[in-house]
């Protein structure tokens, strides 16, 4: 079975093991105990360290980074300048992704 958060039953989602619902106007969130400390969501498959973190979602600092198979793509720095990597790069990641699945 999955997890339902939000008086909902996750089995009821075919697409999704866990499910978070919230109120109209709300958010969930993920936070930090400290200012200069990061905070991180992590998309993988498997049980080992690099199985579980095939990608991620970073806020570190005050900048919001977007890391595939270990290597950052895109960052959005506080000051909202955005850097991106090489697309080629990016594209060859992504079918490196694919293919542990």
């Amino acid at each position: 079975g999955g997890l339902g958060v939000g008086n909902i039953n996750a089995s009821a989602y075919s697409l999704y093991d866990s499910v978070f619902r919230v109120p109209n106007g709300q958010g969930l969130g993920i936070t930090r105990d400290n200012a200069g400390e990061n905070a991180y969501l992590y998309f993988g498959a498997g049980t080992d360290g690099a199985g579980q973190q095939l990608a991620s979602i970073a806020n570190i600092a005050s900048d919001l980074t977007f890391n595939i198979a270990g290597n950052e793509i895109m960052n959005i720095a506080s000051d909202g300048v955005s850097t991106t990597q090489d697309l080629t790069v990016i594209a060859q990641l992504i079918q490196h992704i694919q293919h542990k699945k």
